[in-house]
């Protein structure tokens, strides 16, 4: 990736100041920021990119033979480095510099292809290696592109005057990190001169300001790297404004760092600077003359990370809680049986043979419209890493595919409900849209005391919920309710979780419901009595409701148990909230008769 380059053509000097104790070679080359010298060593010259944000010094394998007595292989350091592109298996050797009083003694090196710049394109055909944190760490290194030259210093104290001083910290091995903060929230970077983009977001920042989503929104159609302009970076009293950002997603390489958030070149830190890493200060003066924060020939997309809150979830939540129903169904019958049952569910004919993926089969039942980047692998990568909270293909695809459905639709009553005069008239229903059915009965079961939003939040209840029941009077009360504090309350937990507002559409009837989709996690075999267990268990619920004798019963029954009795009775139910005594009375009642309807009738 090469974006920016200057045609110079200099000549290698190399000097040495008794009086200021400092040692310095020109610069023969800088391609953007990229700051490439040219060494002595002996009766040969090597040319070297100096690159802050390599752990360990480079060389190419056909630049060995050149360095001479300068290189000594150390088998003991064979291993696998972190490159760009991956992991790769490497050599080991110990560079020796020995540049006068500046003697780099058994530098830690790997053999790699460091052949990156090529005349054509960037003026120098580039490199012998690469001189990495190890080099830089010894002595203070000032470079100085207005006049070519890069300085080694025996101390800071020689050159820091003038300066701005920016602080940085060492983790892990070597990696140079200065704390920033974009958009307000703290921002660790990387301070790497070998970025050849003023910042490359990684993973981890890539997350934590939905980076993907935000650049699709803004046009973005998945074709090579997408620029924007990062509008402010504030690392402690300094302002770095209108820096060119892309980001780059990977899970292996040099750009998969865990703990940080972006690559940084050395673009911000203008034409003169100082690493400093023994005393962990980068120097820099406010100059930007000779390297350009914004690469104005590449197109920018639109995108304030301002305006992105990453604490918002996203309905596309709900895909991933059915794909775990599924899952869990897999668990007891087989991936064919479970998609082949979800299809009917949805209104469709499937007929997935026995040796179908879960993943696979969900991904072609759920999303007709494809994405290049998401297929069933990143899915389920995804979701293994962060289940249930937003990520990107999982939005992506839910964008893509994305239709309006009804919330419920009627079914009868089975004759044996039917059959019981409380319960003749009552209307039955099943829910076929997981969003609208969280949309608008979440808050409902908030206000009856049902659930707690703190041990059953929004993007769980369709896992848990597998039927329910109320009464006329008691959505007509809810609406009421609709227009309290709480209900803006509960409404913002649900915005808050899965990015919509909790709607005021619940069906105002006597009626039980079932929430089929839960059910199928149970498996397929016993898919109708499981179903007509619950059925049941709704109807004993409005029998509590309307039956005054059957009220004193549960009573009865409740209070006749053993406080560790009813103790573990709810922490099997963990998900109800039993603040109120009505919620225990109704639900042990209806537990223990949803399977032996017959005896109390």
């Amino acid at each position: 990736m090469k974006i920016l380059f200057f045609r110079l053509a200099l000549i290698c000097i190399f000097s040495l100041s008794a009086q200021s104790k400092s040692l310095t070679l020109k610069i023969v080359k800088n391609v953007g920021a990229l700051v490439i010298v040219e060494v002595p060593l002996g009766q040969n010259k090597a040319q070297f990119l100096i690159d802050s944000g390599s752990n360990a010094t480079f060389i190419d394998p056909t630049s060995i033979a050149k360095l001479g007595d300068s290189i000594k292989r150390d088998k003991g350091l064979d291993k696998t480095v972190n490159t760009f592109s991956g992991k790769k298996k490497s050599l080991g050797y110990r560079l020796t510099l020995r540049l006068d009083m500046f003697q780099y003694l058994g530098l830690e090196s790997y053999a790699m292809n460091t052949k990156k710049f090529k005349k054509k394109l960037d003026g120098i055909d580039c490199c012998d290696g690469i001189l990495g944190a190890n080099f830089l760490k010894k002595y203070p290194v000032e470079i100085n592109l207005l006049k070519k030259q890069v300085t080694i210093h025996q101390t800071s104290k020689q050159v820091s005057k003038g300066f701005n001083s920016l602080p940085i910290s060492i983790r892990g091995k070597d990696t140079i990190v200065v704390s920033c903060k974009v958009a307000k929230k703290n921002f660790d970077i990387r301070l790497d001169s070998g970025n050849e983009v003023p910042i490359v977001f990684q993973k981890r920042g890539i997350a934590k300001f939905r980076l993907q989503s935000s650049i699709d929104q803004a046009g973005f159609k998945g074709v090579g790297l997408p620029f924007f302009k990062l509008n402010s970076l504030e690392c402690g009293k300094h302002k770095f404004e209108d820096l060119s950002s892309t980001f780059y997603l990977t899970n292996s390489g040099a750009l998969a760092h865990g703990s940080i958030d972006a690559n940084v070149g050395a673009h911000l830190l203008g034409d003169h600077y100082i690493f400093d890493l023994s005393s962990e200060q980068i120097y820099f003066k406010n100059s930007y003359n000779a390297v350009s924060k914004t690469i104005k020939s590449l197109k920018h997309y639109e995108v304030n990370l301002a305006d992105i809150d990453n604490t918002v979830g996203h309905i596309s939540i709900l895909d991933q809680a059915l794909y775990l129903i599924l899952n869990s169904c897999q668990q007891i019958d087989s991936n064919s049986e479970c998609l082949n049952y979800l299809c009917l569910l949805e209104g469709d004919n499937c007929a997935y043979g026995k040796d179908v993926s879960l993943i696979q089969g969900f991904y072609d039942f759920k999303y007709q419209k494809k994405s290049r980047k998401c297929g069933p692998r990143q899915l389920i990568s995804e979701l293994q890493s962060n289940p249930l909270n937003f990520n990107y293909c999982w939005y992506k695809l839910y964008e893509e595919n994305k239709v309006e459905d009804e919330a419920m639709s009627k079914l009868i009553l089975p004759s044996r409900l039917k059959a019981i005069k409380t319960l003749e008239n009552l209307n039955v229903y099943q829910v076929k849209s997981l969003k609208e059915f969280v949309q608008d009965y979440y808050c409902f079961y908030v206000y009856k005391k049902v659930i707690n939003p703190k041990t059953l939040t929004p993007q769980y209840f369709p896992l848990s919920i597998k039927g329910g029941s109320y009464l006329k009077h008691e959505a007509q009360a809810y609406l009421d309710w609709s227009s309290s504090d709480e209900f803006k309350g509960c409404s913002d937990i649900l915005y808050k979780a899965l990015g919509v507002k909790a709607s005021k559409n619940i069906i105002t009837k006597d009626l039980i419901y079932i929430n089929t989709f839960t059910v199928i996690g149970d498996g397929v075999k016993k898919f109708k009595d499981n179903v007509d267990t619950v059925l049941n268990h709704e109807s004993l619920h409005i029998l509590y409701a309307k039956d005054k004798n059957m009220k004193k019963k549960a009573q009865d029954m409740w209070n006749a148990l053993s406080a560790k009795e009813k103790d573990n009775f709810k922490k099997k139910h963990s998900s109800y909230d039993f603040s109120s005594l009505s919620t225990a009375y109704k639900e042990y009642f209806s537990y223990y008769y949803e399977s032996r309807l017959d005896e109390l009738l």
